[in-house]
């Protein structure tokens, strides 16, 4: 199976937080310019790091995920870019992205994990913005279902062209360009985040 990127086009692996009306509140007041652009997510891998998108969907295709639980601290601002680090969960995102990423001898380079409330590309945070957000969102634990792969065409929207996980009836494929499954693959509906033996 060949997953190959269109020119002119961006990708990335993310998974999406759900369930977070006051952070998505938040983002379409402070900046709805990224708010349209992509729904609130933590990155799992940028394009840079995939050199082979066919190995990578089937990497997640063996992996039985279900939910890879994370804590989100404080907001921290930088400039203008304010996020919610994680601070918990950080070992089972790093084994993840081994897993995914890694080739058995090497790891991948060390990724902060966060979800991006403000970012600097396109808005201004003001001192009075950022004691608001301190002041709504209180540090939280959320499971995440799913890994969505999402490419960006010139300046649009994200968009998905796979979707694996837990959230998910099945574990499917689909390519949004035609539409046709992929593969599909029933899941338990009860099994934690466990790696294929021998590939952590």
């Amino acid at each position: 199976m060949s997953i190959l990127p269109i020119q002119g086009s961006r990708r990335q692996a993310s998974m999406f937080l759900s369930n977070k009306p006051l952070i998505d509140l938040l983002r379409n007041r402070f900046n709805p310019e990224q708010a349209k652009l992509i729904p609130t997510h933590v990155t799992l891998c940028r394009e840079d790091e995939v050199k082979d998108w066919s190995r990578l969907v089937s990497r997640i295709r063996d992996l039985p995920l279900v939910q890879i639980t994370m804590a989100f601290g404080t907001a921290v601002r930088d400039g203008n870019l304010v996020f919610l680090p994680v601070v918990g969960g950080r070992e089972q995102f790093d084994e993840l992205r081994n897993y995914l990423l890694g080739n058995g001898t090497s790891r991948p380079r060390k990724h902060s994990p966060h979800a991006t409330i403000v970012h600097a590309r396109n808005r201004t945070c003001t001192d009075e913005e950022f004691a608001e957000i301190l002041a709504k969102i209180q540090p939280f634990t959320t499971a995440l279902h799913e890994i969505a792969l999402i490419e960006q065409f010139g300046s649009g929207p994200w968009s998905p062209f796979a979707r694996f996980g837990a959230s998910l009836d099945n574990l499917e494929v689909k390519s949004i360009h035609g539409g046709h499954p992929l593969c599909q693959r029933p899941l338990p509906s009860d099994r934690l985040l466990r790696f294929p033996q021998g590939c952590t």
